[in-house]
């Protein structure tokens, strides 16, 4: 870069408007004076990322940066080219953008193997309207496209030979930049097209770029059935949903977002008027496809075929999806025999919209009985102990897992109780886990020993904790439960008391009093023995906790651990100063955000 790079980014900058640009991917409102919204750079359920007018902040994960940054994290792009990106977003004239040499070439050689992909499209879209193409234009109309649809959707034919290969080197590209658009294979001047004998389908980016194309063979004499490009520097078969890139703008107008599992199936889908429809490349849903939907929508329908549903109903589903807990995914599985593409050909567009409108699974309970399917009463148990409960135990959100144990408790017919009991288990010992029973009996609960109240609390914990325990049925909890939920993330307590805290909310929104006896002596079988004590140390102090406003006691605590929280980060922030003197603004400036939001308590 040259010497005019500050006054480069500084222009650029300046005619950026960064809330509308992040507010592309971040559902940001205003609060308290501030532009917030949850965190695109890690999970959370309480919004601590702040948009200034130049810069951004995280409270929770510490990211900052301006608008170049925002975009080389979210779209993986290197300096130079966020800066350029931006540029054309905007319509910022850069005359004097010098370019490294290192990224020079890496443009020279993108701009090449578009090219080569580009002309190699316009081929193979040519040669389906040829005589060669008969074979390939027929499959199409047997499957109900119609020469419009062939036209609309690019797709093509590629014949066995090497002219497409031919072609390229016409163009003045290497042997190495063909293979390198995975447009050719061979070695040692043999060269022939990677696709042969195939009709074609064009892939694209989410940006509308042409970087690949899958191709289907047209003979039995063919193999692989399917075949995608290679990996290449354009194409990552991993980080691309097929169709997204139009998929996206339908779903931002209010389209469901639907994710199948063959591309064919997509253009059906658009066909029958569903453009929200979008698909994977072959391989499983990962968290970057995930994101890529929630940017826009917080609802994803996953169609599966009722062939194969079986297959797809794994843990690990559920572990990627709360990985992004912002996206509510409901599971809708067709007949046995079916794919989406079938079951409209055979029912209509009303008939597959009936079907995911009204007979959808919510993922967790879908996957959870795919896992448990077939099993009688007494099986359930075992496969609960054997198959759930070791993968909640590698959870480390207490909060999901306790969400977790309430479905799957619904699910089971197993006491929500005994679970939170055997996975505690689970986790602190690797031997003697002697599985679930069926059902508790209420009659025999389980004796544990009473400790003296010598535990990590603060003053501030105990009060807080024994206020919310000694709660009132009778008192009106809702918005002081709500307002507790808000604040969840700036207390500071570890699992037992966080599980504590949400059976103590869950009893409140049934109507009942946590500190009743009959609700505690059943909360005693299965909470921690620090819990078990600190309960009966309340019972014991109870005279310490009367005579006052007990749900303005609560507000004011919840307050305070606020307050105490901004402090903290206040002063990791100042450490931050004397290390990072190049984020000082934006440092002061978080700074600043904080003091104000203590002022506003």
């Amino acid at each position: 870069m040259s010497m005019t790079t500050s006054k480069i980014v500084e222009k650029l900058l300046s005619k950026v408007d960064l809330a509308s640009l992040i507010g592309e991917r971040v559902k940001l409102q205003r609060k308290s004076g501030y532009t917030v919204g949850l965190c695109p750079f890690h999970n959370e359920k309480t919004p601590s990322f702040v948009v200034y007018p130049r810069s951004y902040f995280c409270f929770g994960c510490k990211k900052s940066g301006d608008a170049i940054s925002f975009v080389r994290e979210t779209q993986g792009m290197g300096f130079v080219e966020a800066i350029k990106w931006l540029a054309s977003k905007y319509g910022v004239d850069l005359p004097e953008l010098e370019e490294t040499s290192n990224y020079k070439k890496e443009q020279d050689l993108g701009k090449k193997l578009y090219s080569a992909l580009q002309h190699a499209h316009i081929m193979y879209m040519n040669n389906i309207n040829l005589p060669m193409g008969k074979e390939a234009r027929e499959y199409l109309h047997g499957r109900q496209f119609s020469d419009k649809d062939i036209k609309e959707f690019g797709f093509g034919y590629a014949p066995r030979g090497k002219s497409v290969y031919e072609a390229c080197r016409g163009l003045g590209l290497t042997d190495s930049e063909i293979i390198q658009a995975s447009l050719s294979t061979g070695s040692s001047g043999r060269y022939y097209d990677f696709f042969q004998d195939r009709f074609i389908i064009p892939i694209y980016d989410s940006y509308s770029r042409l970087v690949g194309f899958s191709g289907r063979a047209l003979s039995s004499e063919v193999l692989p059935k399917y075949k995608n490009s290679r990996e290449t520097p354009l194409f990552n078969k991993s980080s691309i949903l097929f169709g997204f890139y139009k998929a996206k703008e339908a779903i931002r107008k209010g389209e469901s977002a639907i994710l199948v599992e063959g591309n064919l199936d997509v253009y059906r889908l658009w066909k029958a008027g569903f453009r929200g429809a979008c698909a994977g490349m072959g391989t499983a849903i990962n968290e970057g496809h995930l994101k890529q939907v929630s940017y826009f929508t917080n609802k994803l329908y996953l169609i599966l075929d009722g062939d194969f549903a079986g297959k797809k109903a794994t843990i690990s589903t559920i572990d990627i999806a709360l990985k992004v807990p912002d996206l509510n995914i409901s599971v809708c599985v067709l007949p046995s025999g079916h794919d989406p593409d079938s079951f409209i050909l055979e029912y209509g567009s009303d008939g597959f919209k009936d079907l995911v409108e009204n007979h959808s699974l919510d993922l967790v309970d879908y996957v959870v009985g795919e896992v448990l399917k077939g099993a009688t009463s007494l099986e359930i148990p075992h496969k609960v102990s054997t198959s759930i409960l070791p993968w909640l135990s590698r959870l480390k959100d207490p909060i999901q897992r306790s969400y977790l144990i309430s479905r799957i408790s619904d699910i089971t017919g197993i006491d929500a109780g005994e679970l939170h009991r055997q996975l505690r288990f689970v986790m602190n010992s690797n031997q003697g886990y002697t599985g679930l029973k069926r059902k508790v009996d209420q009659n025999v609960q389980e004796q544990k020993p009473v400790k003296k109240l010598t535990i990590e609390l603060t003053p501030l914990d105990r009060e807080f904790l024994a206020n919310l325990f000694l709660l009132s049925s009778d008192d009106d909890t809702t918005t002081l439960i709500q307002r507790i939920q808000e604040v969840s993330s700036y207390i500071r307590l570890d699992e037992s008391w966080s599980v504590f805290i949400k059976e103590i909310i869950s009893i409140l929104r049934q109507g009942g009093s946590p500190s009743d006896s009959e609700i505690y002596t059943k909360m005693s079988s299965y909470l921690d023995t620090r819990v078990v004590s600190f309960i009966q140390w309340v019972q014991k102090n109870i005279k310490a906790f009367t005579g006052q406003d007990r749900k303005l006691a609560i507000e004011n605590e919840l307050k305070e651990y606020k307050k105490r929280y901004y402090q903290s980060e206040i002063e990791q922030l100042k450490m931050q100063l004397s290390s990072n003197p190049e984020d000082s603004l934006t440092i002061l400036q978080s700074i600043s955000s904080l003091n104000n939001e203590i002022k506003n308590l």
